[in-house]
Parts: structure tokens; sequence; C-alpha cells
């Protein structure tokens, strides 16, 4: 029995050894490649007909490799003399209760194997690594509102399923209902102009499908199917526009619903993301840039595609300006400014069309988001996304940047 302990003892070691040599390769002390043995493992050990199990988690510290090993038969164990060296393991694995066992091996076809000596008897060893679980993206309880053209309805995205699914809730925060419950990621949330439905799309290989549902989440049907993303619907439901090519060289196309009679309106050249028509449909407002290095402004142009311009002129300090959209009587836009200096901080500022001037709404100093601004339809109210709570939440202000109150919970 005393001889399985052992094992078990040097499997867990083991593991450990793969995380030490992750740690060499992020310092860029190791010039072998991606880290192949850091991390959890799970192992067995064969001696004299008998294997036992147990499970290590490893770091690498240049070629000097430490670490940890349990396991219910010998307990906590450290690595000791450890090294990572020409794809070969050696170490030792030191227990309070039970005899140092030493380990050599090497990677062959994704696992460690090896040998293990203890006590004058010699054994085999294999471990497999542990396949992380897929991270985790952050929960999105309320975000991407769009306020409907009565102004008493929000609708927005959540993810609180797993999925991004379609939601509306009333303006004061009651009557939440979830529209749709699917496994695709609805986006590009608008209201048809007669406030009745949602038009929403979903992206699949690069092309969009454009979406209409019902405000009480019936009579969900395909409108449009258009080769690209991010399609957006004119104020005239006849039109839409919707951007392709990569997210670095973005080509804006004007089309109908079905993709015919489509006009390419920008070269390609830059990006050109966040795009949204002004209210009378004469104009687009997107996210941009001059230099491909440059930060992030807003530009204007019109909707065949000339008199491209940039509108803002936020200051470097204050972060990239992006996700414009018109105020109901097209003199202004609501942005949103990442600030490059305070992670995980971004503000609502609001630009006169006419002139570029700019301010910021709802000041502070703590790292939070505000996002995605939507206006009501009497220019007096912005509903947005914020994560100033904890998580993101729809909210909604006034237009000045006093009154926050959060809607959904």
């Amino acid at each position: 029995m005393r001889i399985l302990f052992v094992c078990l003892a040097v499997v867990m070691l083991i593991t450990s050894v793969p995380s030490m040599f992750s740690t060499a390769a992020r310092h860029g002390v190791l010039r072998q490649g991606p880290d192949p043995i850091s991390g959890d493992w799970d192992a067995s050990f064969t001696l004299q007909g008998t294997t036992v199990t147990g499970m290590f988690k490893l770091k690498l510290d240049g070629e000097r490799v430490t670490g940890t090993v349990e396991s219910a038969h010998t307990g906590p164990g450290t690595l000791s003399k450890g090294s990572w060296a020409d794809n070969k393991l050696s170490c030792t694995l030191d227990f309070e209760k039970h005899d140092s066992i030493e380990i050599t091996g090497s990677l062959k076809d994704g696992k460690l194997v090896g040998e293990f000596r203890t006590e004058g008897m010699q054994g085999t060893w294999e471990a497999k690594k542990k396949t992380p679980p897929p991270p985790q993206k952050p929960m999105i309880n309320g975000g991407l509102p769009s306020v409907s053209p009565d102004g008493r309805h929000i609708a927005f995205i959540s993810n609180r399923g797993g999925a991004d699914d379609l939601f509306v809730i009333s303006a004061d925060g009651t009557e939440e209902k979830q529209l749709t419950n699917t496994p695709e990621a609805e986006t590009g949330l608008q209201w048809s102009a007669d406030g009745k439905q949602i038009v929403f799309s979903i992206l699949l290989n690069d092309a969009s499908r454009l979406y209409a549902i019902d405000s009480d989440g019936k009579n969900q049907r395909e409108i449009g199917n258009l080769p690209g993303r991010t399609p957006m619907l004119a104020p005239d439901g006849k039109r839409v526009v919707f951007m392709a090519g990569t997210w670095t060289a973005t080509r804006l196309t004007v089309s109908t619903l079905d993709g015919s009679h489509a006009q390419q309106i920008t070269d390609g050249s830059s990006i050109a993301w966040n795009t949204h028509w002004s209210p009378d449909g004469k104009r687009f407002a997107f996210t941009g840039r001059n230099d491909p290095n440059g930060e992030l402004a807003v530009f204007v142009m019109n909707a065949d595609g000339s008199g491209r311009h940039q509108l803002t002129r936020i200051a470097p300090e204050e972060g990239g300006a992006q996700w414009p959209v018109w105020s109901p009587n097209g003199r202004q836009l609501a942005i949103q400014v990442n600030n490059r200096q305070q992670k995980n901080s971004a503000h609502i500022w609001i630009v006169e069309v006419a002139t570029g001037a700019a301010r910021k709404l709802a000041v502070h100093v703590q790292p939070y988001l505000d996002e995605t601004p939507s206006w009501f339809p009497d220019g007096k109210r912005i509903a947005f996304q914020s994560n100033r709570s904890g998580r993101m939440e729809v909210w909604t202000m006034n237009a000045d940047g006093s009154g926050e109150r959060q809607l959904t919970r």
C-alpha cells in the first residue's frame, strides 16, 4: 500500500510541472514555442501490476519546475529539483508521511510519459492534461437597448439564459418579457416606424438574416437576407446598410432587404462600424478613423457615400468615440467614448452635428462602462447599457446626464 501512495504522489507532481513551463513561456524565458505542460493533469502510475491515479498542478520558471501534488492516499506534496529541458522532465516529489519519489519523463503525443523510482523499485506513469473549461463571457443581464417610437418600451439583449436573446421591458422598468429563446445570437435591434414590431438580425457564415417580431413575441418572420454583417434598416423600411470585408477594412453597402440593388458606399480602405441612419434617411453616422494607427472617431456621410467627414475631435486622454446614434430631430448624436487610460471605463457623450461640440454625461471616476446609447423620441432621455451595478444592465438618464435609473435587475 505504501508503494501505491508513492505512485499517486508522483502523478500529482507531474501535473504541477506543466504549470511551471507555462509561466516561463509567458515571461519569454523559453524559446520552445507554446507551453505544452503547464496546467492540471490527470495521471496514472503503475508499479508491479497495480495502477493508482492522482492529479498535479505545474509551474515553469525558466527551466525550473515547481508545483504541488494532491491525492487521498499520499496527502499533499510538493515538487523539488524540478527541471524541464529538451522536452524532458525530471523532478522529486516530497511528502511529509512518505518517502520521496524521483520521476523522469517526456512529452509524447500530447501526454507526459516516463518512469519513477521509489524504495529501489521502478514503475511507469503517464499523465493527460485536463482541458480547461471554455471561458465564460461576461453576464449581460441587459444590453444594447433600443427605445420604441412612442417611448413606452425598450427592447434589449440579454445572455442570462446562455445565448443572446431578445427581451422587451416597459420604460418604467416593469413588464419585462422575453421574446426569443434560440441558440443563435440576436443583435442589431430596431423598432419599426409604427412601433408594432422589433427588427433584429442573426449572423451565420458572414451573412445576416433579418427578422421582424411583434412586440409581444408573436409572428416572428424573416424579412431579409444580406451578404454581410450588422444590417441596419432605413427609416423607410425599404433599404438596409450592412458591412462586409475584414474588421479593419470594412466595406459599407446599401441595398434592398433581399440584397439586390446593392451600392457599395465605402472603398474598404478603413473601418466603418456601428453605422446608424439619420432620422430622414439621408445620412449615416459611423465609427471610423483616418489613420490606421489613429484613435476611433465618429464620422458622418451622405447615404450615397459622399461628403464623408470626421465629426468628433475628442481629446486623446478621453479615448475613442464610437456607437453614434442620431437624436430624433437629427441635430445631435449620442455616442460612447471608451477611456484608453483607465481600463473598463466609458462615458456617454452628446455631440452637436453642426459644430462637433461635445459634452460628457454622468461623469464618473470609478471604472465602469456607460455604453450603446438610444434616444427616447422626445429627445429628453437616453437609454444605455452600464455595468456600474456590477453587471451589465439597461439604464436610463436625462439628456443632461442627470437622473440615472436602472431598469433591468
